[in-house]
């Protein structure tokens, strides 16, 4: 069931390192190819266990493309582009990806292939986790 309102929820801006939420807070919490444009990659895992039963996170997966060099221009034309020097965990193999959320105390419970919605040449992951 979908609960919709007629206004926009309330939307809390916070740090990564800590979200003002209690333990266990929510059922579930989304990132959306949030993780290589972060540094504190482990704190906000261990946010995400402490606040939330599962996540469902998303992420790119630059070493799978069939295209490696490709894509290796795209984000470095998009460095330039757009000047994020944030783009830091853009090299994580799928291995290195589940032992990251391993080590955050996430059980994986599925892992899956995501469509690309647009030209971007890489390959895109999901992960369904449950907080242990």
């Amino acid at each position: 069931a979908i609960d919709i309102k007629a206004h926009p929820p309330h939307v809390e801006a916070y740090d990564g390192d800590t979200i003002p939420f209690d333990a266990q807070s929510f059922d579930l919490a989304v990132c959306l190819y949030v993780f290589h444009h972060i540094e504190r990659t482990r704190a906000l895992l261990q946010q995400l266990h402490r606040t939330s039963r599962y996540a469902l996170i998303f992420e790119d997966l630059v070493e799978e493309t069939q295209h490696p060099l490709l894509s290796r221009f795209f984000f470095g034309a998009h460095f330039l582009m757009f000047q994020q020097p944030f783009h830091t965990h853009l090299d994580k193999t799928r291995k290195e990806w589940r032992a990251v959320l391993k080590q955050a105390g996430f059980m994986l419970v599925e892992e899956f292939d995501v469509q690309p919605t647009s030209a971007i040449p890489y390959r895109r992951v999901g992960f369904l986790l449950e907080a242990k």
